[in-house]
């Protein structure tokens, strides 16, 4: 009787903690939107809108990232993408 109380006292929190898990997934690539758009180039970033935001125009036009800045965007691509 205590394990089967126990288990819907568990069971009952779940979607609670599921939903949290949620909300902290999506901070995190709201984040990671931020850094990907803060590191346009400014001239690309008039075409979010029609591209997909900062990850899609940057995976678009990768292009046009400089050099010294290419790795890190395209891994913070790969990041946001993975989530």
């Amino acid at each position: 009787a205590i394990l089967a109380q126990a288990s819907s006292s568990i069971c009952r929190h779940r979607p609670v903690f599921v939903g949290k898990m949620e909300a902290m997934k999506e901070q995190a690539k709201k984040a990671l939107e931020e850094q990907i758009g803060a590191a346009a180039p400014g001239s690309i970033k008039c075409c979010f809108p029609c591209c997909g935001g900062p990850v899609g125009t940057l995976e678009k036009m990768s292009f046009m990232i400089p050099a010294d800045q290419k790795d890190m965007v395209m891994d913070l691509i790969k990041k946001y993408k993975d989530m």
